[in-house]
Formats: C-alpha cells, sequence, structure tokens
C-alpha cells in the first residue's frame, strides 16, 4: 500500500492483484484492503481478483457483490487456469 503513491509520479494507475484462496481467507482479505484504502486520500487503484478455476467463480462473484456492498469497492474477476 505505501507504494501506491509512487504511482501518483508517474501519472499511471496501480493495479492490486488479490489472489482468491478461500471465501473466508479471500474475504478477510479484501476486508483489509478496504481498511487500507479507507485512510488513503488518493484514488482507489484498480483492484483484480485472480481464480484459477471455473468451480471458484461462485464464491468469487460473492466475494465480489460482498465488496461492492460493504466496502464500496469495485473488483474484477480474473481466471487464471
Amino acid at each position: 500500500m505505501e507504494g501506491l503513491a509512487s504511482f501518483e509520479q508517474i501519472d499511471a494507475t496501480p493495479c492490486l492483484v488479490l489472489e482468491y484462496t478461500s471465501a473466508s481467507a479471500t474475504a478477510e482479505l479484501v476486508a483489509a484492503v478496504a481498511e487500507r484504502l479507507q485512510s488513503e486520500s488518493r484514488a482507489r487503484p484498480v483492484i483484480w481478483l485472480t481464480y484459477n478455476g471455473f468451480h471458484q467463480r461462485g464464491a468469487v462473484d460473492g466475494l465480489i457483490e460482498a465488496a461492492r456492498s460493504e466496502h464500496g469497492l469495485e473488483i474484477q474477476p480474473i481466471m487464471m487456469p
């Protein structure tokens, strides 16, 4: 998170890439990221959530919806088999 400020100096948009591990662990990670971003005054980075198979898509979609409704985060799912 501390490195996000350097992107403002080069006029670039950072992207945080989070990896889906399990529904509960990833929900904790998203909540921690949201908390850290709340304390930042700069623009929010793009956030990707990577997962490795179709069997995880339902859980990923649920996490994305929860992140939007609970934290106001827009997260892009990315399947990387």
